[in-house]
């Protein structure tokens, strides 16, 4: 599970008396991504009737997306079983 922030600040320019004034407009998005059946009992409670005492479950990438829903970026996750697998 991971929790995401992003902020942006938009450069506008107005006139006062003649006079140009900076200004800008924050925004900011908040979110959360997590990987399927995260922290689900149900599914803990599935996996211990059927035997099965173990499932990797993780999310091995996440899109970001901009204005008017266009994709930005797929960020891709390691996911690694070992330590040795950390680069």
């Amino acid at each position: 599970m991971g929790n995401n922030y992003v902020g942006t600040i938009t450069k506008t320019l107005k006139f006062e008396n003649d006079l140009p004034v900076s200004d800008g407009i924050f925004n900011e998005f908040r979110g959360e991504f997590r990987a399927e059946d995260y922290a689900s009992g149900y599914t803990a409670l599935k996996d211990y009737v059927k035997g099965e005492a173990f499932t990797y479950n993780v999310m091995s990438s996440f899109s970001i997306y901009g204005i008017e829903g266009q994709k930005v970026a797929t960020i891709k996750l390691l996911n690694p079983y070992t330590p040795g697998e950390i680069r």
